[in-house]
């Protein structure tokens, strides 16, 4: 499925945070030192003994953040044990990525962790999350490895986004430790099986071929313009690792490069929705993601035996709304906000 390439070089952890008026904190502002930064408020928890006639004003149009984590379901019960000779509290966070596991229309979150802890794969119901990763496979299986860059890509163009993640300890000399995770340790894809299940196919699909390395941030685009989503991974001590994705199913694929005008020129937080007599698929121009990496800003939506799309929907930054039909596939396309999509190159047959 993929083959290594050499000397290819190509951010996002986890806590979800909801901005609320500055009146809705459960704080108190303390007294603070003069500063040379007018703008910079300390504040300190109500519990804590002061003045009660000393205040500081803080301005309403200056934000302010609530932890909502707990509320929207972002929790995991920690799993590190005494006999392991530490105990967390929590999790230790990795990577991170948005995408819609199960083309539901809504973006759910794969999050990496520590070593003897599982990724997390949050399923969005609307309001809140739940991780899934236990019955979809991926939590039993990612549990040992220290894990770090992690995203998402339909790699062999289904129409059902798969995941990768990168694995590896912080230094070689955790590999004179019973039960320690290796330094440099396997690269992990788990195929989308359309049911919210996916199966870790690595190896068969040849990314475990090569030395096995202590891997990093990973980033994924179609560095070729053949249809199929490459891979680079930042590797430790060590020139980074490129894959090119060779998978041939006749599956048909589309490349979505959108440019803003009234919005970011990069389009970032612009959204697209493919439609297709089969499916409908979301996606999200992202400016970072993974661990300390950035992906191909193009979107890439593989659309299985469908060689027409009958809706292409993009919602941009400004909140301006375009819809285009009967968009054919295997080609590269380019949108323009406000303006016509206008095919840029065909892509060779699927």
């Amino acid at each position: 499925m993929f083959r290594s390439a050499i000397r290819f070089h190509f951010a996002l952890a986890g806590v979800l945070f909801l901005a609320v008026p500055a009146g809705a904190l459960p704080q108190t502002p303390a007294p603070r030192e003069s500063s040379p930064e007018p703008d910079v408020v300390s504040v300190a928890p109500a519990l804590l003994k002061r003045d009660p006639g000393i205040t500081v004003p803080v301005p309403k149009s200056r934000p302010h953040f609530r932890d909502f984590s707990a509320q929207a379901g972002l929790t995991t019960v920690p799993h590190t044990r005494v006999d392991r000779r530490f105990v967390l509290d929590t999790m230790a966070g990795g990577g991170v990525a948005l995408f819609d596991c199960d083309n539901d229309g809504k973006l759910d979150l794969i999050g990496t962790r520590f070593g003897n802890q599982p990724a997390s794969l949050y399923w969005s119901r609307g309001d809140h999350f739940t991780d899934i990763a236990a019955q979809g496979k991926p939590a039993s299986l990612t549990t040992a490895p220290v894990k770090w860059g992690t995203g998402f890509g339909d790699f062999d163009n289904d129409g059902w986004p798969d995941i990768i993640i990168a694995n590896g300890n912080f230094t070689t000399l955790m590999d004179t430790i019973p039960g320690e995770a290796r330094f440099a340790e396997p690269l992990q894809l788990f195929r989308n099986l359309g049911d919210r299940t996916f199966e870790e196919i690595a190896d068969s699909a040849g990314l475990n071929d090569a030395p096995l390395r202590s891997r990093r941030g990973t980033a994924f685009g179609d560095i070729n313009n053949d249809g199929n989503l490459d891979l680079a991974v930042f590797n430790v001590a060590g020139p980074p690792s490129v894959f090119l994705n060779e998978t041939t199913n006749g599956n048909h694929r589309v490349l979505f490069r959108l440019i803003g005008t009234k919005s970011n020129a990069m389009a970032i937080g612009a959204r697209v929705r493919v439609i297709t007599p089969k499916m409908r698929q979301i996606d999200e121009v992202h400016g970072g993601g993974s661990y300390n990496s950035t992906d191909d800003t193009r979107l890439h939506f593989g659309l299985g035996s469908d060689a027409v799309m009958s809706k292409v929907q993009v919602e941009w930054p400004s909140g301006l709304k375009q819809e285009f039909t009967d968009v054919a596939a295997d080609a590269i396309y380019e949108i323009k906000e406000g303006q016509a999509i206008r095919k840029v190159s065909p892509m060779p047959a699927p």
